[in-house]
């Protein structure tokens, strides 16, 4: 009997497959240039995996007798060229150890399979061929002479009958048909989740944790993070952010360390209301480790899809991963998904470390808590086990800024990531390139690269929430809304997020009504918590809405609702709403009310803001004596802009110069985006004063410019100081332009900066007539009357006002 020699399968380790016979060694798929030599003790060392190779062994292979070299040098020169295309080091081998003065060994694991080939079937006696044929075939019989005979069994009969040609076109529509089917059926079967889930473009995803079902803990929390990263190279399938998770979580009140198994995983997806699949998985391990992954339908809670993947090693499972990750990718009914694109994305995987991949993802979970000091520890440790882990070190560097430290510390961590960002994938890279240059205050270069991110993945969350965020630091404010309002879309259970939406919205973008959707969703997932002093309260959002349609009376009822709530409130959250109730109190020209509210926060250790807002409220009741004694109190605060003009305004001059001296350092200090321009405010208003118009005229001007679009009230300060400025100097058409421009911004100009809002349309109404402008001064006599409906008659633009029109 002949018999052929069993050939051999590709030998692997690592990432590398070699092909013994074709002399080819490919890692990834990609074919890896090795000369003769080095390839030659590659396949002996492969040949006898974790034994000692000798010199003598390999001068024998390489060099025969006869063949006069220098074998030292030129096996030094072989091996080290071995190492460079492994990408393989002496000093910390991971293939190839060094046996000092004796040789080498390969230490990788080796995984290689023989496969037996079937032997032919040798017919030594011809002369049975045809009989042991036929007894194969049924509705035969046998001539006497030995050959088969059919029987006339109707269609088979009808069948050898015809011609040779026919049988062929029938056999090949056959064949034909099968293929159709066959092919019919695998598509079927491959987009079926996509049909029973009716998964569309950009469609959500959720991947829950794996269930671990080996002894070995490096797979715990590493392959759910590998399947994520490896999904999020897809523009088709969206994975849900564990932002967006956590939001889900605090309206289930769970913990936000909860476990992400399959059931909670499902929960989120009912509570969210926009998810369409869960993936779930789990590894096993028998001979070999199994990897399976699941595709679940989380409105019925049945399995649609799923996959099982084999791996001989641990350290295939990013391969395999991959794999997986694109056959969730065209079950969900993604189109061109190739292998020659996987092994692209494999060249750029995040880390082939699974231990710096676990560090990496248990760091995220605590950044997501806000726990930035125990996530530095645990990015410190993934960057030392994956040293070219470029994500790692630009999570490294934002856990250690957000954490307040010095720019010293973590800025080589950012250029280390940056360095490294070329040879990762396209949303790695322009997420890390916009990070660098915001660390390095380039706004413009950090849009860019969150412009291009954008424009690649329009749901990356990071991407739209960084971009809108830089927008606004560059003081492109506009640019920034639509970004705003997509940063709510993506997480659509987050009451802070949707609100922010909607006064973005309201203030600088369309208005009121683009806003009201992220309003209700805002309104109806709230659940309070502290309150930054900047940041008008969402109990407070109608009353903005009423004040600019010239409702105050509705405005002042939701107003006092706020105030009745206040008792009840938690401390933390206490202090603000009392601040923002007295300031949307001023808005209206309600002096008592906003006092009795400031009233009740001052103690012995007030905020400044507070004595700032009691100080406003003598300053609008013309009350020098009490303008002056909460100017004092103020003089011993934090430096401030706004305390620097109040203290104009209340004559001391020479605390006002005190405290203008050092805002610089104190402005150099925080950082302040816009320092610079309150700074110019400030020194505008003490010349003011100081009765130099012309340069006050010039500071108020450049102070006024560029903050317009800001929240900060020197804009209307500023802008009121600079028309009257304009005004003594007779330029009136100058002062009018001045003020129409705050006019315009009127929807942005509740709250903080609607204290200083009333004396606005009091001053144009006043240029207009004096212009001989009456059909515009009568328009906005009108305006005023109705907003002063509800204003105490000692508020200085009441008796103004009323005086006026005697």
């Amino acid at each position: 009997m002949a018999s052929f020699p069993p050939p051999r399968t590709p030998v692997r380790f690592g990432a590398f497959e070699v092909d013994l016979a074709a002399g080819e060694v490919r890692k990834n798929g990609l074919r890896v240039r090795l000369q003769d030599k080095s390839f030659q003790i590659l396949a002996l060392m492969l040949d006898q995996p974790g034994e000692l190779i000798t010199r003598e062994q390999l001068r024998e292979r390489l060099w025969p007798s006869g063949v006069f070299v220098d074998f030292e040098h030129g096996l030094n020169i072989a091996v080290n060229r071995l190492r460079q295309a492994l990408g393989d080091a002496a000093d910390n081998p991971r293939f190839i150890e060094t046996v000092p003065r004796r040789g080498y060994r390969f230490i990788a694991p080796v995984r290689s399979e023989l496969r037996e080939r079937p032997e032919p079937a040798i017919v030594t006696d011809r002369s049975n061929e045809t009989a042991t044929a036929t007894e194969r075939l049924p509705g035969t019989s046998t001539s006497p002479s030995g050959s088969a005979i059919p029987e006339d069994t109707g269609w088979y009969h009808r069948f050898r009958r015809l011609p040779s040609a026919g049988r062929l076109t029938i056999w090949a529509c056959l064949g034909l048909i099968m293929l159709a089917v066959t092919v019919a059926t695998v598509v079927y079967w491959d987009r079926a989740p996509a049909s029973a889930l009716g998964f569309q473009e950009r469609g959500w995803v959720l991947v829950a944790e794996f269930e671990n079902d080996t002894s070995e803990a490096l797979f715990s929390g590493t392959l759910e993070h590998a399947l994520e990263e490896a999904l999020r190279s897809s523009r088709f399938v969206n994975v849900v952010p564990r932002e967006r998770v956590a939001d889900a979580l605090r309206l289930m009140k769970r913990p936000l360390d909860s476990k992400l198994d399959a059931r909670l995983a499902n929960e989120v997806c009912l509570r969210d209301g926009g998810i369409q699949a869960v993936i779930t998985g789990r590894v096993a391990k028998l001979d070999k480790y199994w990897i399976t992954v699941n595709i679940v339908n989380p409105a019925k809670g049945t399995t649609v899809g799923s996959k099982t993947v084999e791996s001989s090693v641990a350290n295939d499972a990013p391969e395999v991963i991959y794999r997986l990750s694109d056959w969730v990718r065209t079950s969900l009914g993604e189109t061109g998904v190739s292998n020659e694109d996987r092994q692209q994305r494999l060249e750029k995987v995040t880390s082939r470390s699974l231990r710096a991949v676990q560090l990496y993802s248990r760091a995220m979970a605590l950044g997501n808590q806000d726990e930035w000091a125990a996530a530095e520890q645990l990015l410190r440790q993934a960057t030392e086990e994956d040293g070219d882990f470029a994500s790692a070190y630009i999570l490294l560097a934002h856990s250690m800024n957000n954490q307040g430290k010095p720019r010293s510390n973590w800025l080589p961590f950012a250029e280390r990531a940056f360095q490294l960002s070329g040879a990762t994938s396209d949303r790695e890279r322009y997420f890390i390139r916009g990070s660098y240059f915001g660390f390095i205050d380039d706004a413009e270069q950090a849009i860019s690269a969150y412009k291009t991110l954008v424009s690649l993945y329009p749901d990356d969350y990071w991407g739209v929430n960084n971009l809108a965020f830089s927008y606004d630091g560059l003081g492109w404010k506009d640019e920034a809304v639509p970004y705003y309002a997509r940063r709510a879309d993506l997480r659509p259970t987050s009451p802070e997020v949707n609100y922010d939406a909607a006064r973005v919205l309201a203030g600088r973008g369309p208005g009121f009504d683009a806003a009201r959707p992220y309003y209700r969703r805002a309104s109806s997932l709230r659940s309070r918590g502290p309150f930054y002093v900047w940041m008008m309260p969402i109990e407070l959002y109608p009353a903005w809405e009423h004040w600019f349609y010239d409702r105050p009376a509705a405005a002042l009822e939701v107003i006092r609702n706020l105030e009745r709530q206040l008792p009840n409130a938690d401390p933390d959250s206490r202090q603000g709403l009392k601040h923002h109730a007295a300031f949307a109190y001023l808005t209206l020209g309600r002096l008592q009310d906003a006092e009795r509210v400031c009233s009740t926060l001052l103690e012995p250790d007030a905020y400044a803001v507070d004595v700032r807002t009691l100080a406003w409220i003598a300053f609008a009741r013309n009350d020098r004596d009490a303008l002056r004694r909460a100017g004092k109190r103020l003089a011993a605060t934090w430096p401030n802009s706004n305390s620097v003009i109040l203290l104009l305004k209340a004559g001391l001059l020479d605390e006002a110069r005190t405290m203008l001296a050092k805002l610089p350092a104190e402005i150099a200090r925080f950082g302040f985006i816009y320092g610079d321009a309150l700074l110019r405010g400030a020194e505008g208003e003490l010349a003011l004063t100081q009765g130099d118009r012309k340069t006050a005229i010039k500071l108020l001007q450049e102070c006024v410019t560029r903050t317009e679009r800001t929240p900060y009230s020197e804009f209307l300060i500023g802008s009121e100081s600079l028309a009257s400025a304009l005004e003594a100097e007779g330029n009136l058409p100058g002062a009018a332009l001045v003020l129409e421009q705050v006019m315009a911004r009127r929807r942005a100009s509740f709250g903080s900066q609607g204290a200083f809002w009333l004396p606005v349309p009091y001053r144009l109404m006043r240029v207009y007539e004096r212009l001989g402008r009456q059909a515009d001064a009568d328009r906005l006599r009108a305006e005023l009357k109705t907003l002063l409906s509800v204003a105490d008659p000692d508020h200085q633009v009441v008796q103004a006002f009323r005086t006026s029109t005697r």
